[in-house]
């Protein structure tokens, strides 16, 4: 599997609070990317313990679990948010992917977008959970939690997977924001069959794989 990072703090933001975590074996892969809101100094930590802890928590199934599961464990997570994170919020989008047959689920909330792209745009397979730019409908936040959208696909040779921040769909791709003139934090994550590669361009510690 080919795989693709990169991400880069917003101008108006004092730290870059998107992270993704990985998880590749032979037969699966996992990851778990996270924008966090910049409430406050904790959001960037806030990110980078959302997407590592699940994919951690995931992994200690044995077999990956299902979207059901995967739901189950998240759920779970979320109660322990108070203890720490009170007042953080965050979108994310979670892939479990089939690394034989390239079925894939995809577990969404906020506005963290994924899709599909051969030669052309990006497919977006996920819908944005925001009333405007600066307003989400829906987030991950210790107060309640709200069941994710589920989304299920198959990936093909040749087509990469996309997983991204709304720094990257909205302003950098709709807007057309030039990629370091962003006000907002901007990451997309790419993925596609191939030799295995990983290639990260980033200005934090905001990217974890794991190779089993």
């Amino acid at each position: 599997m080919d795989i693709t990072w990169h991400s880069r703090r917003g101008r108006q933001r004092r730290a870059n609070c998107d992270a993704v975590t990985i998880e590749y074996t032979p037969n699966y892969l996992l990851a778990m990317l996270v924008d966090a809101a910049e409430k406050s100094p904790r959001s960037q930590r806030f990110a980078q313990h959302w997407a590592s802890n699940i994919i951690h928590q995931a992994i200690s199934l044995g077999d990956y679990g299902g979207p059901e599961r995967l739901m189950g464990i998240m759920h779970q997570q979320q109660k322990q948010l108070r203890h720490e994170y009170l007042h953080e919020i965050a979108s994310y989008c979670m892939l479990r992917l089939d690394l034989k047959s390239g079925c894939f689920q995809l577990l969404s909330t906020g506005d963290c977008q994924a899709g599909i792209q051969g030669s052309g745009p990006i497919d977006w397979l996920t819908t944005p959970h925001r009333a405007n730019q600066n307003l989400l409908t829906r987030s991950l936040n210790a107060k309640r939690f709200l069941r994710p959208d589920i989304i299920e696909s198959t990936l093909a040779p040749g087509v990469s997977l996309i997983l991204c921040s709304d720094g990257y769909w909205s302003e950098h791709l709709q807007q057309q924001t030039p990629f370091n003139q962003l006000t907002d934090d901007a990451s997309v994550l790419k993925l596609a069959y191939g030799k295995t590669n990983l290639s990260a361009t980033t200005d934090t510690d905001n990217l974890i794989v794991n190779y089993c």
